[in-house]
């Protein structure tokens, strides 16, 4: 089973991702990360997701908000972006990047870190999700043993 740390669960790739995630038996939803001052803060997951309670709160802090990673999937802005970058580089957990509007110098974290992580980075992320999606559905065993 892959660990998901679903980071930006308050907006709307977030949510989508959460309830994808939570249909899928390979899947289980660890944590969750918003920003301190969002609404969804301290919610418990599956609310603000729309899938039903799951005994998980969202939290603001990546170090709070795991119960074992070992992918994190971000949808937030480009400094929070970074940010979790540098957790998760910490940590070990392989990272998928949705974030838009990186600046130059940011993007070159983002590669730099890619030589100590796994991370996909996808300049578009619609076109990188259905990549990953058909390549799933083709070859579940082999594309969850890539993320793991």
């Amino acid at each position: 089973m892959i660990r998901l740390v679903i980071s930006g669960i308050g907006g709307r790739m977030g949510k989508r991702i959460a309830v994808l995630a939570s249909g899928d038996k390979d899947f289980e939803i660890t944590g969750a990360l918003e920003a301190p001052d969002n609404p969804s803060a301290g919610k418990d997951i599956g609310d603000v997701a729309g899938i039903g309670p799951i005994g998980r709160k969202v939290e603001p802090d990546f170090d709070k908000a795991e119960g074992g990673c070992d992918v994190l999937i971000e949808f937030t802005a480009p400094d929070a972006t970074i940010t979790h970058l540098e957790a998760a580089v910490r940590k070990g957990a392989a990272m998928v990047i949705g974030t838009t509007a990186l600046s130059p110098g940011q993007i070159e974290k983002v590669r730099r870190a890619s030589e100590r992580i796994r991370m996909a980075f996808p300049r578009n992320i619609g076109w990188g999700a259905n990549l990953c999606s058909g390549s799933r559905r083709r070859s579940p065993g082999r594309w969850a043993a890539i993320m793991t």
